[in-house]
């Protein structure tokens, strides 16, 4: 590979890495919005009637598993940004 070529290879490198970690930091918040409602919700049940509860319970509980699933995607992304890194780096790239 050409000298030009190799740089560009590792600029593409370098900005799917960034890529990656602003995902990662846009799951961070997106677990924190949704821990946020999880947490806030027991305090809503309280002042709604047995005929809203089950809505609001249901909104519960999605909050938590989108949370959940929140952070595992942002844990594996930088598991994977990480590998990456590690492995850019080997072929003489710049992380």
């Amino acid at each position: 590979m050409s000298k030009s070529t190799t740089r560009a290879a590792a600029d593409i490198a370098d900005e799917a890495l960034e890529l990656l970690e602003s995902t990662r930091e846009q799951l961070d918040m997106l677990a924190s919005l949704l821990r946020a409602i999880y947490r806030a919700t027991p305090a809503v049940i309280a002042t709604l009637g047995n005929n809203s509860r089950s809505g609001a319970l249901d909104a519960q509980h999605l909050a938590g598993l989108g949370e959940q699933s929140a952070v595992e995607w942002s844990e594996h992304l930088e598991q994977q940004t990480e590998q990456l890194k590690g492995q850019l780096d080997a072929a003489g790239g710049e992380a």
